[in-house]
């Protein structure tokens, strides 16, 4: 039920339908965008993974649209190698960690 993508560039929107998202590729800043929360159904999961063990020296940063939030914030972090997020579209406009 989990779609796939992989972030080796710069940056990715990362699919209304949720999913794992594998950031690899060399150390360096990364970008992962979440999707308006009016085009996600309530209860998606997004998972972003630091899959290559890189983001101490390059950080992913989770970005959202709009006036969205995650956890009130209008972005969080991973800066530990081999780090993860997992974030559920909680209600309207608000995604939550988990």
């Amino acid at each position: 039920w989990l779609e796939f993508r992989r972030v080796l560039f710069r940056s990715v929107s990362a699919p209304t339908t949720g999913g794992h998202i594998r950031v690899i590729g060399a150390a360096a800043a990364k970008d992962v965008t979440l999707p308006t929360g009016s085009s996600v159904t309530i209860g998606r999961i997004f998972i972003i993974k630091d899959a290559a063990g890189n983001a101490s020296g390059g950080t992913i940063t989770i970005n959202i649209t709009g006036t969205d939030t995650i956890d009130g914030a209008t972005s969080k972090t991973i800066t530990t190698d081999y780090g993860v997020l997992t974030l559920i579209y909680a209600s309207a406009g608000i995604y939550e960690t988990i």
